[in-house]
């Protein structure tokens, strides 16, 4: 099983698992953009991710999210539920 790391939830099997929030401009899946999320794993600290700190051109191009959609999948890719 996947876990963020944590060697003992896969030896045990148990299902490792997050809640996460996202905060958008929009809530139509074709026009908004993500301005930031919070994931929080069952068992650890919240990992905060900022549009305005992962999108280099955030002065001038803040509609690109591709960076921090990248970073919360990446992160969310970590837990099975």
């Amino acid at each position: 099983m996947r876990g963020p790391g944590n060697e003992s939830s896969r030896t045990m099997g148990q299902v490792s698992c997050a809640c996460f929030d996202l905060q958008t401009t929009n809530l139509s899946a074709d026009f908004g953009v993500v301005l930031c999320a919070v994931v929080k794993p069952s068992h650890g600290r919240p990992r905060v991710f900022r549009a305005d700190r992962l999108n280099r051109r955030w002065a001038s191009c803040r509609s690109e999210d591709s960076a921090i959609i990248g970073a919360i999948v990446a992160e969310l890719d970590q837990y099975d539920i």
